[in-house]
């Protein structure tokens, strides 16, 4: 008797896959764009991160589109390829695969796009044996205008197009919830795109999930609640909210869960944020740092990043209400906290954002002390993250902000950090991340 899925999750994983094998099985498509809702995309997320770490033939890559030269995208394409297989290179020759693939010599006046096919093809005819065929899923981290996917997988479908031997064995993947610029490209080439509409119904997965649970007691009845509360985000009842807020901290507060206590209270805040109610969302996210400082008090090991998070929520509201000193001082606490939960990311962009509020102030020095601070915290990043995460951009304002004479320490003491953080080449890596923008 075959494997049958024993929960909700792995139902709608089933179904997922189903819908990929219908994919693969049509000879002619090279793209595929899954369109879905937001409450669908982890699911997808879950679902590829899956493949990738069970599939030697399927690479995410995650590089940005943010400038405004769509050949960036490719190049940037090329040189996360070329990291993937560097970061894989050593393991593979402990197992005995010889890992000596290199990038190939660019031909001159070679497209970007070109150049990008050629690496693939180059590094999958080394190795036929693990990439007989490839799928590549394409999840940038950012992308500053949606519309330029449309010419960017145009070229790389047109490159394809050019070479049916490559294209062969070479398939590319999208996901979201924003299919509009996708029409044109499918308009383009028809037999070559192929576009999913799917709702997997994830929002009823936690009811489901209670609805077999045995669970019960505090857990149990906490568990219920916190599902109603999350539902109030959508429906906005306010009167529900402050009644099932209520009953979710009596039972945290009487069982010491302060770290449920603090994520209740985020949910209100985020939901009185939404309402443009800053005050009262203010007041929720104070009462979330309480909680938050008693989980520290009693050593849970998430207390720091959850009072990090939940200073992040009180900056939110100043930066609404245009209160940037107060945003500021927020920022500064919350990078203390996740620089202690050593969360590199969040302490990234606490100080990032603390920056932009300096900046808003007129505070060029505080400014440029939150920039080199910035850098400090990214050295706790691998590469790739480094250039997936909020330090490129943190780093183009830090050098915009150093630019005067007066400055001149500071940004001797910025280059340097930048030299060590991305190599000899800082300054090309950052403008082809950024688009050359702060």
């Amino acid at each position: 008797m075959g494997w049958s899925p024993s929960n909700p999750v792995e139902r709608r994983l089933v179904r997922v896959d189903d819908d990929w094998i219908a994919f693969a099985a049509d000879k002619s498509a090279r793209l595929l764009y899954w369109q879905v809702n937001q409450q669908d995309l982890p699911l997808l997320h879950t679902y590829f991160q899956i493949q990738c770490e069970n599939a030697s033939a399927v690479i995410a890559l995650h590089s940005s589109i943010t400038s405004a030269e769509i050949t960036h995208y490719p190049q940037q394409l090329t040189q996360e390829l070329y990291h993937f297989y560097q970061q894989r290179r050593e393991p593979s020759r402990q197992q005995g695969i010889n890992a000596d693939w290199q990038l190939p010599e660019r031909e001159e006046k070679q497209s970007p796009f070109a150049y990008f096919w050629q690496a693939v093809t180059s590094m999958m005819q080394q190795h036929p044996d693990i990439f007989p065929a490839l799928v590549l899923v394409l999840q940038p981290v950012e992308v500053k205008q949606p519309e330029q996917l449309s010419s960017i997988l145009a070229q790389l479908l047109m490159h394809l197009q050019a070479h049916p031997q490559q294209a062969a064995s070479i398939r590319m993947v999208l996901y979201g919830d924003q299919p509009e610029w996708v029409a044109e490209v499918k308009q383009q080439f028809p037999e070559r795109v192929q576009i999913i509409q799917r709702d997997y119904g994830m929002q009823s997965v936690p009811r489901e999930l209670i609805a077999t649970s045995s669970e019960r007691g505090a857990s149990g009845n906490f568990r219920r609640l916190f599902i109603e509360l999350s539902e109030t985000l959508v429906n906005n009842d306010a009167a529900r909210l402050e009644k099932l807020k209520a009953a979710a901290l009596q039972i945290t507060q009487s069982e010491k869960w302060f770290d449920q206590s603090v994520v209740v209270l985020l949910i209100s805040g985020a939901a009185y944020l939404k309402w443009q109610q800053p005050d009262r969302a203010l007041h929720e996210y104070q009462q979330a740092t309480e909680a938050g400082k008693q989980a520290v008090a009693a050593q849970h090991p998430a207390g720091d990043k959850l009072v990090a998070n939940a200073l992040f929520g009180q900056a939110s509201v100043h930066l609404s209400e245009k209160a940037y000193a107060k945003a500021a001082a927020c920022y500064a606490e919350a990078a203390q906290h996740s620089a202690l939960a050593e969360d590199a990311i969040l302490t990234v962009e606490a100080w990032r954002m603390n920056a932009f509020c300096q900046q808003k102030e007129g505070e060029t020095e505080l400014q440029i002390n939150a920039g080199l601070a910035a850098l400090e915290a990214g050295q706790q990043l691998d590469p790739a993250t480094r250039t997936a995460s909020s330090l490129p951009m943190a780093a183009q304002a830090l050098l915009t902000a150093s630019a005067g004479w007066h400055w001149r320490r500071q940004r001797e003491q910025a280059e340097q950090r930048l030299h060590a953080l991305f190599g000899e080449n800082w300054q090309q890596q950052l403008d082809a991340t950024t688009g050359g923008n702060a």
